[in-house]
């Protein structure tokens, strides 16, 4: 009789589920799908650089230039592997995959619920359309203007609708994990920015004047979801606020601009490689600055929402 064994894993509030077998090997060769945008297609990869990736194809279509495939993809890793059955479309301008079936070593194929995955490609704008959809678990759409440098990424899921943007090209993920498909986002690709390391912070200049003397920031993860917290000594201001960010993999990095007399206070979320749980996180970030003498108006900025602040408060230096 096989047996399992669950261990877990708190991090962060976080919990991780690791299921491993009977001969205490745990299930690594789990695949990862997403655009590569040197080819053009979607691929196919292992979620390590141990896992061995091959295929084989076949016409499932009807048409001369055979439009429809199916394709089995095998991931290899020491004794395990993981068949991956996919339904995979590609014509002019579009390139879909759906998940038939997926086959963990010897036991028996796991039929995935209702999902897609598709890519649009606008070659005159430079423009990129990717959408993911699992039925009745999530819906993930990034649309990448190419004259902005921008991804407005939208995730509806469990009822609730995450509305951003991010500077670059980000890309989506589909992602198997246990026979169980889920989403991720991927690294990003910009032509107007280099992203600073994630203990910097960039200082943007408006055309009146720079925030003086940026003293520090100090950021941690928190479990806790509530804190705001802004105090002023003399012509030091001190902001302690929680910030949501996607997920406990990502890092933010934040953004002060200053208008006049008014403080903006813009978070910044970088994407960390290989996969994560998804699941809302939060970061408590202490940013100090100093001030001129003046009654300033402080706006903090969700990483969801970078045109309505979260917080406002007027603050007078003397």
């Amino acid at each position: 009789m096989e047996t399992k064994i669950v261990l877990l894993f708190l991090l962060t509030a976080v919990l991780f589920l690791v299921i491993v077998d009977a001969d205490n090997s745990i299930t690594t060769q789990e695949a990862v799908i997403k655009f590569d945008s040197n080819t053009n297609d979607l691929v196919v990869f292992g979620i390590n650089e141990n896992i061995q990736v091959s295929y084989t194809e076949e016409c499932a279509g009807r048409t001369k230039e055979c439009l429809r495939k199916t394709r089995t993809y095998t991931l290899t890793e020491d004794v395990n592997t993981l068949v991956l059955k996919l339904d995979y479309r590609k014509s002019a301008n579009k390139i879909s995959v759906k998940i038939l079936g997926l086959k963990y070593n010897d036991k028996p194929e796991i039929k995935p619920q209702d999902n897609q995955f598709a890519i649009k490609i606008f070659e005159k704008s430079g423009n990129l359309n990717q959408n993911l959809y699992v039925k009745k678990q999530f819906n993930v759409d990034a649309s990448y203007n190419k004259k902005k440098d921008e991804t407005k990424i939208l995730i509806t899921e469990n009822r609730k609708r995450n509305k951003y943007a991010e500077e670059g090209l980000v890309f989506v993920k589909m992602m198997t994990d246990n026979g169980i498909l889920k989403y991720g986002i991927d690294e990003k690709l910009s032509n107007k920015i280099n992203e600073k390391p994630d203990n910097k912070i960039d200082e943007i200049p408006s055309t009146e004047s720079e925030i003086s003397y940026l003293l520090s920031v100090k950021k941690s993860d928190s479990e806790t979801q509530e804190k705001s917290e802004i105090t002023v000594n003399e012509n030091k201001v001190t902001i302690d606020y929680i910030f949501e960010k996607p997920t406990p993999c990502t890092s933010l990095n934040y953004t002060i601009l200053k208008n006049g007399n008014t403080i903006k206070i813009i978070p910044k979320v970088i994407y960390g490689k290989g996969i994560c749980i998804e699941v809302i996180a939060y970061d408590e970030a202490i940013i100090e600055f100093t001030l001129d003498e003046g009654t300033y108006t402080i706006n903090i900025y969700s990483v969801w929402d970078k045109s309505n602040p979260l917080l406002s408060k007027e603050i007078i230096i003397k």
